[in-house]
């Protein structure tokens, strides 16, 4: 398994940093309160009561939470000093650019029985650009506890690599983003074929978790992103990654932000 500490040449082979204790509980909780603030005076959703959580592990459509975005109770995720130094050992000194309205709320109510892989494995991006040196991170903060099959993200170490290799030779037609030219990427291997199906009840594929496996030269694991109130990761803004379900007993509450160099 990955070492789950910051270091900057285990991010650089990975693609992902682990920033444990990043920002204070405290903050975590005030956020948390915002958002139910929110959504219980929208809606008839109370986060005490499960019978009220929406099917399918979503909030209804009509229900956004993007005029929160902004707000500076959540000012924490992308200003505290240990994601601060992560970011200058990443950009250098100065080299990024601060999100300009915070971050983005992560919310996924218990949906399932069981945990099984998922499929929709993507970039946020597409092949034209390179991947070093690093033109983007993606940073992830927990508002709650989210434990293994929990809904917290999968991602795919590694893979950032394998993109920057894989985008040398591709013609025109195949370097944008979007599902046919994201699904190409994930059939060139065996490995990656196999996440990208996905898992079955009866064969949810959980065991590949953690495996290491070498695909083209290159070092690759799916990792799941787990931690407490206050803890956070950062990843290239090009490896690979899938929502994942929520099998747990209470929603995922995370936020994420992109962060740009200069």
């Amino acid at each position: 398994m990955l070492k789950l500490v910051f270091d900057i040449d285990e991010f650089s082979a990975t693609g992902i940093g682990h920033l444990p204790g990043a920002f204070d509980p405290d903050d975590a909780s005030a956020m948390r309160a915002t958002l139910w603030r929110y959504i219980e005076e929208r809606s008839g959703i109370r986060q005490t009561d499960p019978s009220t959580w929406p099917d399918g592990g979503y909030l209804p459509p009509g229900l956004s939470l993007r005029a929160l975005k902004g707000r500076g109770v959540f000012a924490p995720l992308t200003e505290n000093r240990v994601l601060g130094d992560a970011l200058k050992a990443i950009f250098g000194e100065g080299g990024w650019t601060p999100p300009k309205r915070g971050g983005r709320i992560l919310l996924t109510f218990p949906s399932a029985r069981t945990w099984t892989m998922p499929t929709g494995w993507h970039m946020d991006d597409g092949f034209e650009r390179h991947s070093v040196p690093v033109p983007w991170v993606q940073a992830w903060a927990f508002l709650v506890p989210v434990g293994p099959c929990g809904g917290g993200t999968l991602v795919l170490a590694g893979s950032h690599r394998l993109v920057e290799r894989y985008s040398e030779n591709l013609p025109p037609g195949h370097r944008g983003s979007g599902k046919v030219n994201w699904d190409r990427f994930m059939k060139q291997h065996p490995f990656l074929d196999r996440l990208r199906q996905g898992g079955r009840p009866e064969a949810p594929l959980r065991e590949l978790l953690g495996v290491h496996e070498d695909v083209e030269g290159i070092p690759m694991q799916v990792v799941e992103l787990t931690g407490n109130p206050g803890d956070m990761f950062v990843t290239y803004g090009r490896v690979f990654h899938c929502v994942s379900p929520n099998a747990g007993d209470h929603p995922r509450q995370m936020m994420t932000a992109a962060i740009t160099a200069r």
